[in-house]
């Protein structure tokens, strides 16, 4: 982890990964150029990224569309048109309007997950600080004027009740009962959580028809919430053989076999060949450290073990639509709790209309000047080698 990386690094116990050493592999030399930024530190490379994500699914009500006579939304207006509808149009039929277009939950790093679809069509930017390499600066998102956008579209979504109004309140569980249960028509969550999902709300609903879709398009574009991740493999100096170390085993664990080790186990542990020749689990859980759904290898990952149809589709759909974030390399940040926290405070009174859109980020800024935020920006964009 990035952490730990700084933390060998300073302490001298890091070899520095050679150029060189990238340039002849097989796999390594194809990790795409974002990553290396995780991992660089003064012109030096500490390390190898692991290339690694938690994947994510949307979910809509098929029924309830089908209801209605509307169709999986493709754009972010559709979007808005599908969830106002399943808000305000009785979509399941009982005469009552107790529906809801989608959910939220006071679990940010997680909740955040859900709107980053939303996000990512009106927003330039994934995540609330971000290193434009462009531009060689260190942003604060939600000050810039696609941001203000974005809140526009969810403050009005919840004064329209599109949203359900526990939206920061709701544990992670709360936001997923209430789509089983047939309270909201749209949700996201975790692929390796699809098949769960599809049969809780069946459970409930034995006619319930539920499709997978991809995020939808906007300004911006599109895509799911795909973060750098800050999983890297370092050699300490003490090895004997670094070079030898970085050809034999980080480059192969890079390949498509490597990481399939890493995930399921050498064969006869986890999962051994049946008659048939094709792979079948001889455990219920897998005792490595992976889980195929995290892994990602040049945007696509082929598991040994079988997978279900809408596991599989999940998977493609979300390999297919991703925009990266790239927090990871930004600066130790020793305010960043009170910092989050301020977002979190600003971020709820403005989406719930406590405070109109325009002033309540001016008055958030004041407030974040006056934390003496602003200098930690301030601080990084002097020199920016960091992100080298």
């Amino acid at each position: 982890l990035t952490k730990s990386l700084n933390k060998f690094y300073q302490q001298g116990a890091l070899v520095p990964i050679e150029q060189s050493w990238i340039d002849a592999s097989t796999n390594v030399k194809n990790i795409p150029a974002d990553y290396w930024t995780v991992v660089r530190k003064s012109g030096k490379i500490l390390s190898v990224p692991y290339r690694s994500m938690q994947k994510l699914a949307l979910f809509i009500r098929q029924d309830w569309l089908d209801k209605l006579g509307l169709k999986v939304p493709v754009t972010i207006d559709d979007w808005y048109n599908v969830s106002r509808a399943f808000a305000l149009n009785d979509p399941d039929g009982n005469g009552k309007q107790d529906t809801y277009g989608y959910a939220g939950q006071n679990e940010w790093d997680t909740a955040s997950y859900f709107f980053q679809p939303i996000q990512n069509a009106i927003v330039k930017y994934t995540s609330e600080i971000t290193y434009d390499r462009a531009e060689d600066k260190l942003k604060f998102v939600p000050f810039e004027e696609d941001y203000k956008t974005y809140l526009e579209f969810l403050q009005k979504s919840y004064k329209e009740k599109i949203i359900e109004p526990n939206i920061f309140t709701n544990k992670e569980d709360n936001m997923r009962n209430l789509f089983f249960s047939g309270k909201t028509g749209i949700i996201s969550d975790y692929v390796d959580l699809v098949d769960d999902d599809i049969a809780k709300t069946t459970a409930v609903n034995p006619n319930a028809k539920i499709t997978l879709f991809s995020p939808p398009t906007g300004s911006q574009g599109s895509g799911f919430f795909a973060f750098l991740s800050d999983l890297s493999i370092g050699i300490l100096k003490s090895t004997r053989n670094p070079e030898a170390t970085f050809k034999y085993f980080i480059d192969p664990l890079h390949s498509l076999e490597g990481q399939q080790l890493l995930v399921y186990g050498p064969e006869g542990v986890n999962w051994k060949k049946g008659a048939d020749g094709k792979a079948v689990a001889t455990v219920e859980k897998y005792t490595n450290g992976l889980m195929p759904f995290l892994v990602i290898n040049q945007d696509k990952f082929q598991p040994i073990l079988p997978m279900s149809d809408p596991t599989k589709l999940s998977l493609d759909l979300f390999s297919k639509s991703l925009k990266y974030a790239n927090y990871n390399i930004a600066p130790l940040n020793p305010k960043w709790d009170e910092m989050y926290g301020q977002f979190l405070e600003y971020y709820a009174k403005i989406i719930t209309g406590k405070l109109e859109v325009n002033a309540g980020v001016e008055e958030w800024k004041q407030k974040f000047n006056e934390k003496g935020f602003n200098q930690y920006f301030d601080d990084a964009n002097k020199d920016t080698s960091w992100a080298k």
